[in-house]
């Protein structure tokens, strides 16, 4: 009840949302895309990790997606091991600053497929769903967005930016390892 009173007497500051640009190589505009404003130096981090994106078809196809769909991208504190997340409720996408650019990079992917995912079911996933049905759901998901950050990551490497694709082997070896095989075939 203190902390809840303490709190009541602290002014909540609301980050701006602004609208920001998803910029390519070459200078074009990609799409556009909502973004969380809390400071320059955050900010100019989170555009950073998102024209990056645009180097790669599989970023450039989820970055597209979650433009039109109106998905919140902001960064900062994730929680502890936390690289970052997707919120269907608020369609919010949170990457945790405490970790580098290249983990982030191939986060912003994972979780932008889930995004997508989110709006293909038309947020299916809920509670009223059975236990079975919500894990099935789910694993689904989650192996179709590590197989979409795994290409992403791949894709980014063979244009001569292996560092998402370094991050990801040392989380996700088996993973990586096996794709390269294919890849290779």
């Amino acid at each position: 009840a203190f902390a809840g009173a303490r709190a009541q007497n602290q002014e909540q500051v609301k980050p701006e949302l602004v609208t920001a640009f998803a910029v390519t190589e070459q200078g074009d505009t990609l799409c556009s895309y909502v973004a969380e404003k809390t400071d320059s130096a955050s900010f100019a981090r989170l555009q950073n990790l998102v024209n990056t994106a645009t180097k790669s078809q599989t970023g450039r196809e989820v970055l597209k997606s979650i433009s039109e769909q109106g998905t919140l991208l902001t960064i900062g504190d994730a929680g502890m091991n936390t690289i970052g997340y997707f919120m269907p409720g608020e369609n919010m996408i949170r990457l945790n600053d405490g970790f580098n650019d290249a983990t982030l990079q191939s986060c912003l992917v994972h979780e932008g497929k889930h995004s997508v995912q989110n709006f293909s079911l038309g947020r299916a996933l809920d509670a009223t769903n059975s236990f079975y049905t919500n894990t099935l759901i789910s694993r689904v998901m989650e192996a179709d967005a590590v197989a979409t950050q795994t290409k992403f990551s791949y894709e980014m490497a063979q244009r001569g930016d292996s560092a998402a694709w370094k991050s990801l082997q040392e989380e996700h070896k088996g993973i990586t390892d096996t794709f390269e095989a294919c890849a290779k075939k």
